[in-house]
C-alpha cells in the first residue's frame, strides 16, 4: 500500500530546502538541493509512519485539500511524495474517514500569504 502526501519545500535565503508535512505535525526535514529535500521528504515521512505503526495508531491520510500557511513574503514549492505502507504491518490501520486526493495539479512556486491546493 502506497500513500501520498504534499510535501512544502521552502527555499533558505543561504540555499537549500526546509520540508514541511502538513498533514503529519512535527514531520520536517532539510536538504541542500530539490533532489535532495524531496529524498529526504520521503525518508522522514517513512520514519514518522514507522513510529506511528510501532506504536499501534493509525496511519493519517491527507484530504482532497491542503492548506498552507506562509508568513510574510516567502515562498515555497508543493510536492506530492508517494511512500510504501507495509499493510500486514501489525498496528497498521488507516484512519477511515479522510481519503488521500488524487494527483493534484502542482503549485510550482507560492509567493505569501495562503495557499490552498485541491485534488
Amino acid at each position: 500500500m502506497r500513500v501520498t502526501y504534499t510535501v512544502v519545500l521552502i527555499p533558505e535565503a543561504k540555499g537549500g530546502y526546509v520540508v514541511e508535512v502538513p498533514a503529519l505535525p512535527g514531520c520536517s526535514t532539510y536538504g541542500q538541493s530539490l533532489t535532495e529535500a524531496l529524498i529526504r521528504a520521503e525518508d522522514a515521512i517513512g520514519g514518522y509512519l514507522a513510529v506511528l505503526q510501532e506504536d499501534g495508531d493509525p496511519v493519517p491520510r491527507e484530504g482532497k485539500g491542503v492548506t498552507v500557511s506562509l508568513g510574510g513574503k516567502r515562498e515555497a514549492i508543493l510536492r506530492k511524495v508517494s511512500v510504501a505502507v507495509p499493510a500486514e504491518a501489525p498496528g497498521v490501520r488507516l484512519i477511515p474517514d479522510l481519503e488521500i486526493s488524487g494527483q493534484p495539479p502542482v503549485v510550482p512556486v507560492v509567493r505569501g500569504g495562503e495557499v490552498r491546493a485541491t485534488g
